[in-house]
């Protein structure tokens, strides 16, 4: 299963997507999100797009590392 794919055949580099954006990818609830960024080691960790130290900063996704995860359940689940 594969999500926007790229028009042309040269690579695209890696982006951050921020939260909404990962919840449509991937159907899944914000709360379960969050269980899997704490309880699964091969779900991908969130990375801190700012400075800030404050427990809510802003953090985004990598897009390749999600769209690599929902290949791998698809992987998994034996297309």
């Amino acid at each position: 299963m594969k999500v926007l794919q790229p028009a042309n055949d040269q690579a695209q580099p890696d982006r951050l997507i921020r939260l909404p954006e990962l919840l449509v990818m991937t159907s899944l609830s914000r709360a379960t999100v969050y269980r899997l960024i704490a309880n699964d080691i091969d779900f991908p960790k969130p990375v801190k797009i700012g400075n800030s130290s404050a427990r809510n900063s802003a953090v985004g996704f990598s897009f390749t590392e999600i769209q690599r995860w929902i290949d791998q359940q698809a992987e998994k689940r034996g297309n």
